[in-house]
């Protein structure tokens, strides 16, 4: 018997949405599988040529180097020394 659970985690759903990357919010077309966004096209053609910052909305939310967290300098600046801190520690300093 086919699983209706897994059947449906696995279909790729496409959400209205807006580029972030200007002032501009172009409408984009977010297609969404497992809960993650895995392709963005832009409803405006005219866009897809004049236009780079729409390609880069994937990886400003998954980029591995993305910052998640609040961090301290802990060492002198240049040198890349930093450690994980509380958001209300971030918010308070």
């Amino acid at each position: 018997m086919k699983d209706v659970k897994n059947d449906t985690e696995e279909q790729e759903v496409v959400k209205d949405g807006i580029c972030h990357m200007c002032h501009d919010s172009c409408q984009t077309k977010i297609h969404i599988r497992q809960g993650r966004a895995i392709k963005i096209d832009m409803v405006n053609q005219d866009v897809i040529d004049t236009c780079p910052r729409w390609k880069a909305q994937l990886d400003f939310v998954y980029h591995t180097d993305r910052l998640k967290y609040p961090l301290k300098r802990i060492g002198e600046r240049g040198d890349g020394s930093f450690v994980r801190i509380s958001w209300d520690e971030a918010l308070d300093t």
